[in-house]
């Protein structure tokens, strides 16, 4: 049986997508003899060496602001912003939690609470993590042997998110952040010995895009916006452990979608169909004196998934992250294609109306300004009805195409939807 290495990245309170990711993992009876992590998966990854499976879920489920520093810190600053332009932000932390960085002493005791050096030695579980030296922000990989002296202090230095957090002296060294250096150490799993990993990223850039679509290598990530470095709502927390779970399940097959998710179903019939009327609008797109681009539609959203190849469902489902978000439905439940088709069909009725006004009769400079000021449900709406009574056009598709090709798409794709639902009589 091969190694299997689970790897967490760092992110703050963005942590608590891991405990979602890890709960449906360990719900599909994976396993792993290797944890590594930085950061915040340096603090995650101790635990689940301890298999503290039932605190490691409480903690997350009951984490507060007072339980990591003294003070309040709650911060509109994503990690990758932080790590990336460190002497951007020093002057403004500085200001905002002093000129040592915050208290973390509340951190600390979490810590001590939490590590059981007994029981972490004696896993089988083997482990490893991340820390930077400051300066020069060089990584040095911490092992599980190391950890039994200063366990507690590499962990601390690990997530020590300079300037937001002091720097950590251990004996004459001085260490910031491991995200700074490796911020999803999977090399470090690797040289562990693991000979597959399974890699749950927390940053919205994707920290190893090269390890996508890679044999033994399972890469989850958000595929939303999972909030800043350290915001400690509730309600963003338990959304984060929903979307971390749901992430896993669909990475995995047993739910459906890209970002929002989906109960399995049967591709409809239809998307082979638009899937062809894609290529033909994105050739009527390439000759776009604003685009020059053969694939604008696919070209979206192969960036917006982070996909190789767009197959017809990867489209469908590109399309339904769009209009779920224009209808600004919760990221974090589970839906059935039952559902997204009575939200569509409640949404966008009056647009397949004869009756319905597209629009007002306006110069394109009139025009334009008129967009700017529609939103999006009522613009796919105008879009529906003149492409179904073409007699009432007012904008002619290549200046629809010029302005918001990616709404003609999903105008058409909800025109395929209801003809199909209608068939189906959902």
């Amino acid at each position: 049986m091969k190694k299997v290495g689970l790897v967490l990245g760092g992110g703050g309170t963005k942590g608590a997508y891991q405990a979602g990711a890890v709960k449906a993992l360990q719900s599909l009876d994976k396993t792993w003899s290797i944890i590594c992590g930085t950061s915040i998966g340096a603090l995650n990854g101790a635990m689940l060496v301890q298999e503290d499976y039932d605190e490691f879920y409480d903690l997350w489920t009951s984490v507060k602001a007072e339980n990591i520093v003294n003070g309040a810190i709650d911060l509109n600053f994503d990690f990758e912003d932080v790590v990336s332009k460190p002497n951007s932000y020093l002057s403004f932390f500085r200001k905002y939690v002093g000129t040592t960085g915050a208290d973390i002493q509340p951190l600390k005791n979490m810590m001590n609470y939490y590590f059981d050096k007994e029981r972490f030695m004696a896993s089988n579980i083997d482990y490893g993590c991340v820390i930077a030296t400051y300066p020069g922000m060089r990584p040095v990989y911490i092992t599980k042997k190391m950890m039994y002296e200063r366990g507690i202090d590499y962990m601390l230095a690990s997530s020590a998110c300079f300037p937001i957090f002091p720097t950590y002296k251990i004996d004459d060294n001085v260490y910031i952040d491991g995200g700074y250096a490796d911020n999803l150490p999977v090399d470090l799993a690797f040289e562990l010995g693991a000979q597959e990993i399974i890699a749950i990223d927390l940053i919205k850039s994707i920290a190893h895009p090269n390890l996508l679509n890679r044999e033994n290598i399972t890469y989850i990530y958000p595929r939303h916006e999972i909030g800043p470095l350290f915001n400690f709502d509730k309600e963003l927390i338990n959304k984060n452990i929903a979307c971390g779970f749901n992430d896993v399940y669909k990475t995995y097959g047993l739910f459906s979608g890209y970002k929002y998710t989906f109960e399995k179903f049967d591709k409809p019939e239809f998307y082979d169909e638009f899937y062809i009327e894609i290529l033909r609008l994105e050739n009527k797109i390439s000759r776009q004196l604003t685009f020059k681009d053969d694939a604008y539609i696919t070209n979206h959203f192969l960036k917006v998934q982070h996909k190789a190849i767009l197959s017809s469902e990867d489209l469908g489902f590109g399309i339904i992250d769009e209009i779920m978000s224009m209808l600004k439905m919760p990221v974090e439940e589970v839906y059935s294609f039952e559902k997204l088709c009575l939200l569509i069909l409640e949404t966008f009725k009056n647009a397949f109306s004869k009756d319905y006004e597209v629009l007002p009769s306006l110069s394109i400079e009139k025009l334009k300004e008129f967009i700017g000021n529609l939103d999006k449900i009522g613009m796919v709406s105008k879009i529906i009805n003149q492409t179904l009574y073409p007699k009432k056009t007012v904008v002619k598709e290549e200046i629809l195409l010029s302005i918001a090709p990616i709404d003609v798409a999903i105008a058409s794709w909800i025109i395929h939807a209801v003809n199909y639902i209608t068939k189906k009589e959902i």
